[in-house]
């Protein structure tokens, strides 16, 4: 009777140690690691955000689908993806994966939260130039230069989100920003030349020369103010 009552105990002992384990154990959700990443958003295209890094010695490019993602604004109250627009900074939680495409892409993003408000610029210069290709679009020319005079209206990381937001809009086209050596004729050139500028309003030039015969350059005058963090012509 003695010996039953014994195992008896040494099994209850170890099924309450057992139990006691398992609830200090955190379930694989609660032990998995979030990453995090700063990055301010250039583009937004349906659902479909595209964006730079806040770290200047990041140059790539990135974009993540929010549809049906948790959206907290700067109070940390929940609002819709729809809040979302390019200038916006947002800090990114995802699972630290990120999948090797064109333009990165984070496999598994858990929560976007608005940590800050800028100018759209890029957004608003990609939209301005794409104004200027009524019947045709970049993509009939093979390659492209944009090219900047004046006072400086990207920074080097927003241009080349420019050009990488271009080749995407326009499949087939190679456009570069700046380039550092004259490219041959048959190279259509984009210049932007930013005649004043303030804090909340700027006037530029946008000039398009297509590169092919017979073509003539298609010039266009814009002043822009700037209204709640949005370029407005």
């Amino acid at each position: 009777m003695r010996r039953r009552w014994g195992w008896l105990s040494i099994v209850l002992t170890v099924g309450l140690l057992f139990t006691s384990a398992c609830r200090r154990t955190p379930s694989s959700k609660e032990s998995e690691k979030k990453a995090h990443i700063e990055l301010e958003i250039v583009y937004k295209r349906n659902q479909q955000c595209y964006a730079i890094s806040s770290s200047e010695q990041d140059n790539s490019l990135y974009s993540f689908n929010i549809a049906g993602q948790p959206v907290f604004d700067e109070e940390g109250q929940s609002v819709t993806a729809r809040a979302l627009a390019p200038g916006m900074i947002v800090s990114l939680e995802y699972d630290g994966y990120i999948l090797e495409t064109f333009p990165c892409q984070f496999s598994d993003v858990s929560e976007v939260r608005i940590i800050g408000t800028k100018s759209n610029d890029v957004e608003f210069l990609t939209s301005q130039i794409s104004e200027m290709f009524h019947s045709c679009g970049i993509s009939n020319i093979a390659c492209w230069t944009v090219s900047f005079d004046g006072e400086s209206f990207l920074s080097a990381r927003e241009k080349r989100a420019l050009e990488m937001i271009l080749e995407e809009k326009y499949e087939g086209a190679m456009v570069t920003c700046e380039p550092k050596h004259d490219m041959t004729d048959r190279v259509g050139s984009i210049m932007v030349s930013v005649n004043e500028m303030t804090d909340s309003s700027v006037t530029l030039q946008i000039r398009v020369e297509p590169g092919l015969d017979q073509t003539l350059p298609m010039e266009r005058s814009i002043s822009a103010s700037l209204q709640d963090g949005m370029w407005t012509v």
